[in-house]
């Protein structure tokens, strides 16, 4: 049952897409996480239904190889990007709360993964 969001207990019932709108127009996400979240499910809903590179792919070995790496790179991509931008809020809300930078080696490392990311051949 699709009730207003304010009578709702639970997301289930509900597609992801309104989710996600009613959680952004309740501004519980922030533009630039929206965003970002929406850019991930439209890519990861890609194999969600048939088209002609994933057929293709089924019938040449060569291409299965390409889509395959393609695809891992991309799952990796997404997971290591929604990891940062989780450890980087953690790291501010402490700094907020402590009032000081406790976590610099922290926000250090995931720099330096960021920058190993960029680094990266397309």
């Amino acid at each position: 049952v699709n009730l207003p969001s304010f009578f709702r207990k639970s997301w289930a019932g509900v597609s992801l897409e309104k989710m996600m709108e009613d959680l952004h127009t309740a501004k519980k996400l922030k533009d630039f996480d929206f965003s970002r979240i929406s850019q991930a499910y439209i890519w990861g809903c890609r194999l969600n239904h048939v088209n002609p590179m994933v057929v293709k792919n089924y019938m040449e070995q060569e291409d299965t190889a390409i889509a395959s790496v393609f695809y891992l790179r991309q799952a990796l991509l997404v997971a290591t990007l929604v990891h940062i931008r989780l450890t980087t809020r953690y790291i501010d809300e402490i700094r907020l709360i402590n009032q000081s930078n406790d976590y610099q080696e922290l926000a250090d490392s995931m720099s330096s993964i960021w920058n190993d990311i960029l680094a990266i051949p397309d």
